[in-house]
């Protein structure tokens, strides 16, 4: 996963957005899919599809909306549970009023499922095990999926009814997560160090999130952060 967030105001950088997904290709290859929000937008409007990134740049450079371009979410996909073939299983999974960006899995999905599907009547859409994770931020909370959800997580969410415009942040530290304050005071994020210095952005400081702590992204430019989870894994 990785992702833009406009906190100067200017106008949203393609091309280093551009490479930013092309380097997440190396966590997968299998699909793709952004999810843009554009300054005081109702909800983000996400497009995906099968493939690796790169294919899609044409996709991207058509939604980028210069200076009105609020946040940019990136996925690239390596599938584990349903078939990219299917497109509401590829990345970002937009069902129960969430889009969502994950990087993990889910070992208990069919038993937490099952047992949200009883408790909630909530029935679900696709066949990826990720869609959990929308149905527990509908339903419960993000304090539900750090305590409950085995495998792991690092996760990027928009609100989409209550607070389209800010992107949160998290992770279980089973797999890694690494956020960046651009040196034109933008934020980047994305799965490690490595694709990050890889990219076009020019980074002033960066620092690995720590598990079980929730970051939230905000217009003002700002980043507010809280534990979670009485929970503690090294970063």
């Amino acid at each position: 996963i990785g992702g833009f967030y406009n906190c100067s105001g200017g106008s949203a950088p393609l091309p280093a957005i551009k490479s930013l997904w092309r380097g997440l290709e190396a966590r997968g290859v299998h699909a793709a899919g952004f999810a843009v929000g554009w300054m005081d937008a109702d909800q983000p409007v996400s497009v995906k599809q099968s493939g690796p990134a790169h294919r899609m740049f044409d996709k991207l450079s058509r939604y980028i909306d210069g200076s009105h371009t609020q946040y940019v979410l990136l996925h690239t996909r390596y599938a584990t549970q349903g078939s990219t073939s299917k497109n509401g299983n590829n990345h970002p999974v937009c069902e129960h009023g969430f889009t969502t960006i994950h990087n993990g899995w889910v070992n208990n999905y069919e038993e937490l499922m099952n047992d949200f599907e009883v408790q909630y009547g909530i029935s679900r859409v696709n066949e990826v095990d990720s869609e959990l994770l929308n149905v527990i931020l509908k339903t419960e909370s993000i304090e539900t999926i750090a305590e409950e959800v085995d495998g792991p997580v690092s996760l990027a969410w928009i609100d989409n009814k209550n607070a389209p415009m800010q992107v949160n942040l998290f992770t279980n530290g089973l797999n890694p997560l690494v956020i960046a304050r651009t040196k034109s005071n933008d934020i980047v994020w994305a799965s490690t160090i490595s694709i990050l210095e890889a990219s076009d952005f020019e980074l002033d400081n960066w620092f690995h999130a720590s598990p079980f702590k929730v970051y939230s992204l905000n217009p003002d430019g700002t980043i507010t952060s809280k534990f979670i989870s009485g929970n503690r894994r090294e970063a």
